[in-house]
């Protein structure tokens, strides 16, 4: 090593006259050699910026650092218009990134500023993080800037998801998907000369493409819509061969869409050579010819397109929530964040979610709640509850009461009924007869591993803000036997959980089924504790609060239970009796559609648990019913105004954005009947099916607000 008495270059060096052994080559241009500490002529501010890019390119953060406390200046763009910040970010180095962002300075708004500065190419650190992959970059700076800046375009009208999905990279989505303004602004949003969403992109991206859109379809991401090529999702995954992604969007794309040149994606397929992409829609679009005059049979090949789809992806990851910042979001379990049954509102890492909290502090809880984990990372289906994450996977939390954390509700049935039952009207209603009923469809027969719920009841049935409802409460699942006559936990391995038996806090189940809790079928008590909703449904504020005013409430479970004994006793005295019926019913309802829901609910309560229908038979009567007496305009604007003048928790973006969901530049003006999405009149004569739920279209009605 040198030590400092070399002679100058000029003249020979004393002693043996050798210039020393030749320094190692620096890992990159520029970098200073690490084995020698020979002095540096002073550099202008110009090298020094070079140099520091350099180095945040090739991830030194060391160098990075180095060349800041010599006085590297901050935010000096190169050629390619690039500063310091976009050199960190392109080369994938969060501590790059924070160490360049430091050097700003102490000022915020200094270091916002220059994080959201335009590169030569009009993008900004969030753009190159989203094309180069670099998550962790990207969560620096979405936490820095906030979330707007995630919804920042190009010169091209790319957001940071177009790039993301247009380039494959999984893990940028996943951190993109949880800002809830990018779904709202970009999730259906088309860019760039094909005018594409990042569902087109991402089904052609170079790798992931199948990860990537099963996550936009979990965001509700449309699979329908339509480049300026006239192609679809599927279409263009077809094109580019991908199996995954062609998997994945079967069961949200209409498989015989036509393109602009008259082409299905079969065809497409066929032509490019993907014999396997052309098989798998072939295969698809036979099932559902065979299927289309029998809605039942078209059930169950929706649901066998869903078993193929849960099968080729990866389930997705559950994110581990400390019971602390739960508690906190939900204001300490406050009563104004209470959703009813042990479940909490809470605003938790900038998103609304719900919370359910079982048991208390012990092995039963948490073996229950380990267990219901486990039934909903097995059941996947657009009406049963996605779960987000749980307080099991932090250790900090094992100690507390376990949690489960789901997407945002509006809250549960029972709470909604006994607040303001006036409020829903009877189309709402059936609406969640046909969701719940749906469900429980696809758990009985439709899921790959069929089971029961063991329940049912309006704790546990929760709805959105477009009265989508979900089931919830899951710690009483448990497989079917063979033939569905019984649990047959023992074969699948599926053990039982300790304390399961009893009624676990925060489920406040209804079981009252003439057979028993325990005896029976118990797919045939499912049913019964759906016809015990349906009935609550049509009585509605009379079914909250009927029995004696005495009645002690502080168990809520045993309130509930007597509750749902003395509606069904009062619906079999009030017999075949139409005077007698229409005492009963809420005043929201027809008589003639109150008439055909009570005998839909007197088939479910049959005293005889063979006699009772299946789920799927109760979501087909209740559907058949929904499209008989359809809203008229008047029922729908007078529900639209009362949503505009009274924003429910949670609703009011919808209240305030109703852009087009197709278009993205009409207002909402145009109600989609009978599922009751919205959009402008001119996307709504485009298409056959609703492009939120892909429902079809019975009629149109035009809104003037």
């Amino acid at each position: 090593r040198c030590n400092g008495s070399a002679s100058g270059g000029g003249g020979g060096g004393g002693g043996d006259g050798g210039a020393g052994p030749a320094a190692p080559p620096p890992p990159y241009p520029g970098a200073a050699p690490p084995a020698y500490d020979v002095p540096v002529p002073a550099r202008s501010g110009r090298e020094l910026g070079q140099l520091l890019k350099s180095a945040c390119r090739a991830g030194d953060a060391r160098e990075a650092e180095r060349l800041i406390d010599e006085g590297a200046p901050s935010g000096m763009s190169d050629d390619d218009g690039q500063t310091e910040i976009h050199a960190a970010v392109a080369g994938g180095s969060a501590a790059c990134l924070r160490a360049v962002l430091a050097a700003v300075g102490d000022d915020v708004d200094a270091q916002k500023a220059a994080a959201g500065a335009l590169d030569g190419a009009g993008q900004t650190p969030v753009h190159v993080a989203a094309s180069s992959g670099s998550h962790e970059c990207l969560s620096v700076l979405l936490d820095l800037c906030g979330p707007d800046a995630a919804t920042a375009r190009d010169p091209f009208e790319h957001s940071a998801l177009h790039l993301a999905c247009t380039n494959g990279h999984a893990a940028v989505v996943h951190v993109l998907l949880e800002v809830p303004s990018v779904v709202d602004a970009d999730g259906n949003r088309r860019a760039g000369d094909l005018a594409q969403t990042p569902m087109h992109l991402a089904a052609q991206a170079p790798m992931n493409s199948g990860g990537i859109v099963t996550q936009l379809l979990g965001h509700d991401c449309s699979a329908t819509v339509a480049d300026s090529l006239g192609r679809t999702p599927l279409h263009l995954a077809c094109l580019a061969g991908a199996e995954d992604a062609v998997v994945a969007l079967l069961a949200a794309s209409d498989v015989d869409a036509l393109d602009s040149m008259g082409a299905t994606a079969v065809e497409l397929a066929a032509d490019r050579g993907h014999a396997k992409c052309a098989e798998f829609v072939q295969k698809a679009r036979l099932k559902l010819e065979e299927a289309a005059s029998d809605r039942e049979a078209k059930r169950k090949l929706e649901e066998e397109l869903a078993k193929v789809k849960a099968s080729a992806r990866e389930a997705d990851p559950l994110v581990a929530y400390t019971f602390d910042e739960l508690k906190a979001g939900a204001d300490g379990w406050s009563a104004d964040a209470a959703l009813g049954g042990g479940w909490y509102s809470a605003k938790v890492r900038g998103e609304r979610v719900a919370v359910r909290r079982l048991g208390a502090a012990d092995d039963a809880a948490r073996a229950a709640a380990k267990h219901e984990i486990q039934v909903l990372r097995q059941i996947r289906h657009s009406n049963i509850a996605t779960l987000k994450g749980s307080t099991l996977l932090d250790e900090g939390s094992v100690a507390q009461r376990p949690c489960l954390v789901f997407g945002s509700t509006r809250g549960s049935l029972r709470t909604m009924l006994r607040q303001d039952a006036s409020a829903i009207t009877w189309q709402q209603r059936v609406a969640v007869v046909v969701g719940a009923a749906t469900g429980l469809a696809y758990m009985h027969s439709g899921a790959r591993q069929p089971r029961y719920h063991g329940d049912l009841c309006t704790a546990n049935v929760f709805v959105d803000v477009l009265w989508k409802s979900t089931l919830a409460g899951l710690a009483h699942s448990r497989l079917l036997a063979a033939g569905g006559a019984g649990a047959g936990a023992a074969e699948a391995g599926e053990g039982v959980v300790e304390g399961s038996g009893a009624r676990l806090a925060g489920a406040g189940g209804v079981f009252c089924p003439p057979e028993g809790a325990d005896g029976g079928n118990p797919t045939a008590r499912d049913v019964y504790g759906l016809g015990v909703i349906i009935l609550q449904l049509v009585m509605g504020a009379q079914a909250a609060h009927r029995g004696p005013a005495e009645r002690d409430a502080s168990d809520e479970s045993d309130v509930a239970e007597a509750e749902a004994r003395d509606i069904v006793a009062a619906l079999r005295a009030a017999g075949e009796n139409p005077a007698a019926l229409r005492d009963l019913q809420d005043a929201v309802w027809p008589d003639d559609v109150a008439a055909a829901m009570f005998a839909l609910a007197r088939k479910c309560l049959q005293e005889d648990p063979a006699s009772r229908p299946a789920a799927a038979a109760v979501a087909g009567e209740a559907e058949a019913l929904a499209r008989e007496h359809k809203a008229t305009p008047e029922d729908v604007e007078e529900a639209l105004l009362r949503r505009r003048r009274e924003p429910a928790d949670g609703e009011q973006d919808l209240a305030e954005r109703m852009e087009c969901v197709m278009c993205m530049d009409e207002e909402k003006n145009t109600v989609l009947i009978p599922c009751g999405h919205m959009m402008c009149g001119g996307c709504s004569e485009l298409v056959t099916s609703c492009p939120t739920c892909r429902a079809a279209i019975g009629s149109r009605v035009r809104c003037y607000m």
